[in-house]
């Protein structure tokens, strides 16, 4: 679809609405996929499938290795397979046929998994049954993970809608809010957007290059250009209407957008990593929760992308949910970091108007030597007043990694149950 404010557009097969003319077309990409105008994904479907098994056959003998847990390999199908199939299929029509493809594809994976059975009568190995494995696969099939997404998606777009604005809040003053949910509030946002610029930024010896994947409001751009280390800054933002609305309605962040440090993209950061590796000392990723698009933001093989575009002893800090209302994505979130990264460690920060009134971060470095604990670079208060900090500190920097038992209990299992399965170095 191609979308255009030209009142003076008119051809066959354009729709107008209000200011807007909707051109029709014959395909057009959409969060990664290729949709028609006849609705038909079954070619997008089939190259997913063809992408998923070059995947496949890259880590096939460690999924039929004898060396790894079965668990662990359910894993490598799970963050590594599985998201090069699934990347946009909320876009996705299914059709009986495209459903078995997919179920094929997926039994094809998990029999490489767990392997043969030997039959109890006759002594000889067999093929497991579809239902033995799935019996085995405790996790949702493909096709339900693909109606869950397509379902969780539409309930996403169904409230965008007028909601992508900024608003006055009482008590709160200006707030910006992006499919009802509050993004930030002038009242709080600093305690944010300062936490995940400056714990990591004050966990590198010399953060001179920065990327940030997400901020559209302005707020993580403001804080990194503060550090006096910081050089150049990259941004990426999918979503050139918060950029607008930011720059316009909420000036208190959005001046982050004109700072001279900041060069800024619109489109996808997937994308802009893939093109550049290896080039940051420090990528920071403020994104909205795991819905819709930004489910892609909490998934392993992201966490990989930024691990190659980053410079050796790089660090990372990604917004990683609640631990009171998310702790299962946090773990997730958390897991999938202490695979990537040589170092990992999980903060937390208090924010009022945020669910529970608290937001965390996931930190990972590609250095052994990081401790993200203790900060590199401490600021005198003289120093943090110049900065105009109100919220970060040397001391809240420490106090941010100690965290309520049951959430470090959580996090401390996923590292024993790592350990037990893969013989790693000290993280």
């Amino acid at each position: 679809m191609i979308m255009s404010r030209d009142q003076n557009i008119v051809r066959n097969g354009t729709i107008k609405i209000g200011d807007l003319s909707f051109e029709e077309v014959e395909k057009f990409k959409y969060l990664g996929a290729t949709v028609t105008n006849l609705n038909d994904t079954r070619e997008e479907i089939k190259r997913r499938i063809n992408m998923g098994n070059a995947c496949y056959y890259s880590v096939e003998k460690l999924l039929s290795s004898s060396l790894l847990s079965k668990s662990l390999k359910v894993r490598i199908y799970k963050t590594v397979i599985l998201p090069v199939v699934l990347y946009g299929c909320e876009t996705w029509t299914l059709t009986l046929r495209e459903e078995q493809r997919l179920r094929v594809f997926e039994n094809k994976v998990l029999r490489k998994i767990f392997g043969a059975k030997r039959d109890e009568v006759t002594g000889e190995w067999r093929k497991l049954h579809n239902a033995e494995l799935h019996a085995l696969y405790t996790s949702r099939d493909i096709i339900r993970n693909i109606k869950s997404r397509r379902l969780r998606w539409t309930g996403h777009v169904a409230r965008m809608g007028e909601s992508r604005n900024a608003y006055r809040v009482k008590a709160h003053g200006r707030a910006l809010i992006l499919d009802g949910i509050i993004q930030c509030t002038e009242s709080d946002e600093f305690a944010y957007q300062e936490m995940i610029s400056f714990l990591p930024l004050c966990s590198h010896p010399s953060p001179k290059k920065v990327l940030i994947v997400g901020g559209g409001d302005g707020g993580v751009a403001r804080e990194v250009a503060k550090h006096p280390d910081v050089e150049s800054i990259v941004q990426v933002e999918i979503d050139s209407h918060v950029l607008e609305v930011s720059k316009k309605y909420l000036p208190f962040m959005g001046v982050g957008l004109n700072n001279p440090k900041l060069t800024l993209h619109v489109g996808d950061g997937f994308r802009f990593m893939a093109q550049h590796r290896q080039e940051f000392d420090v990528i920071i990723t403020d994104s909205s929760d795991p819905v819709g698009p930004a489910v892609c933001l909490f998934e392993q093989s992201y966490f990989e992308l930024m691990r190659d575009a980053l410079k050796p002893g790089g660090i990372i800090c990604s917004q990683a949910g609640t631990v009171w209302a998310n702790i299962d994505i946090v773990a997730q979130t958390f897991q999938h970091c202490y695979h990537t990264f040589r170092k990992t460690s999980f903060a937390c920060a208090s924010v009022p108007t945020y669910p529970t009134g608290q937001i965390g971060f996931v930190l990972g470095s590609l250095s052994p030597e990081t401790n993200f604990k203790e900060p590199l670079r401490i600021f005198t208060e003289t120093e943090l007043d110049s900065l105009k900090m109100r919220y970060y500190s040397a001391d809240v920097h420490r106090a941010s990694f100690a965290l309520p038992r049951f959430a470090k209990k959580a996090l401390d299992e996923i590292v024993s149950n790592t350990s037990d399965e893969i013989n790693t170095s000290d993280r």
